[in-house]
C-alpha cells in the first residue's frame, strides 16, 4: 500500500432520544438497509468522510460497540479504497464473525493489551481515520492510535468525557463530530449512490439477526443496548 492509512471503527448505537430520527431507507429490489443507524447510513457517512486512497478499519463486535453497526463502513473501505481492515470483539464467537465480515486482523477487545495488539499489526504506525460511535468512552483511546495527521471521527457519543489535548498536539490529530444530516444535498445524493450502488452488485451486504414493526422501536434499542454480542443487524420496519 502507499501509505499506512487507517480508519478505526468503534462502534455504537443511538439513544432513545434518538428514536424520533429512525428513518427507514429501500436498496435495490426493494432491500431495506435499515434506520439511522443502519448499514445505508453509517456507509453513507463513511463514504462522505473517508475518501483516503489507502486506508485500514477497525471495527468492533459487542453489545453497543458493535460490527453490525460498521459492516457496511468495512465493506465500503475495502471494496472502494482497497483498505486494510482490523476488528475487535468481545467474544471468540465475536472475533470469527468479525473475521467472516472481512477484517484482515481480529483481536478481543476484552484483552487489556489489545490497543498494543492493534498497534503491532499496523507495525507501530498507528491508524489514519478512527469511526468512533462511543466516543465518551473511547475517545481518549483513539487518540493513542492514531499515525501523523490522524482523524477521529465522531459519529456517536453517549455522554462527556476528559482527554488530554497534548495527545492532539503532538501528532497533530484532529478531531471531527460527522453528522449524515448535515450533508448538503449533494454531499446526500453521492453518498446514497455509492451504498445503493454497493447493495445491487453485492459487496454491501448488511447481516440482519431481527426486524422489528415500528411501533417497537423502544424494545429494539432495549435490545441493543443489553446485547451480549452481535449476530446481526436489527432492523426497524414500518411495514411490518
Amino acid at each position: 500500500m502507499a501509505s499506512s492509512r487507517t480508519a478505526y471503527f468503534p462502534a455504537g448505537c443511538s439513544t432513545g432520544n434518538s428514536l424520533p430520527h429512525c428513518l427507514q431507507s429501500t436498496g435495490p429490489q426493494g432491500k431495506r438497509t435499515g434506520g439511522r443507524n443502519s448499514a445505508g447510513t453509517r456507509s453513507q457517512r463513511f463514504c462522505r468522510n473517508c475518501g483516503t486512497p489507502d486506508c485500514k478499519v477497525f471495527g468492533e463486535s459487542q453489545g453497543c460497540r458493535d460490527s453490525r453497526h460498521t459492516r457496511g463502513c468495512r465493506q465500503i473501505a475495502k471494496f472502494l479504497v482497497k483498505a486494510k481492515v482490523v476488528g475487535t470483539a468481545g467474544t471468540p464467537e465475536g472475533v470469527e464473525l468479525v473475521k467472516k465480515l472481512g477484517a484482515d486482523c481480529a483481536v478481543c477487545h476484552k484483552d487489556r493489551d489489545y490497543f498494543i495488539k492493534i498497534m503491532e499489526w499496523t507495525k507501530d504506525k498507528g491508524v489514519d481515520v478512527v469511526v468512533e460511535m462511543l466516543a465518551n468512552v473511547n475517545l481518549a483511546k483513539d487518540l493513542g492510535l492514531l499515525c501523523r495527521n490522524g482523524r477521529v471521527m465522531v459519529i456517536g457519543s453517549r455522554g462527556t468525557i476528559t482527554i488530554n489535548p497534548r495527545d492532539l498536539m503532538g501528532l497533530e490529530t484532529t478531531v471531527t463530530g460527522v453528522s449524515l444530516f448535515s450533508s448538503t444535498p449533494r454531499q446526500w445524493a453521492q453518498s446514497a449512490a455509492a451504498v445503493v450502488e454497493g447493495a445491487r452488485a453485492g459487496w454491501v451486504d448488511p447481516v440482519v439477526n431481527k426486524v422489528y414493526p415500528l411501533g417497537d422501536a423502544k424494545h429494539a434499542h432495549n435490545d441493543i443496548i443489553h446485547s451480549k454480542g452481535a449476530h446481526g443487524r436489527l432492523v426497524l420496519d414500518p411495514d411490518a
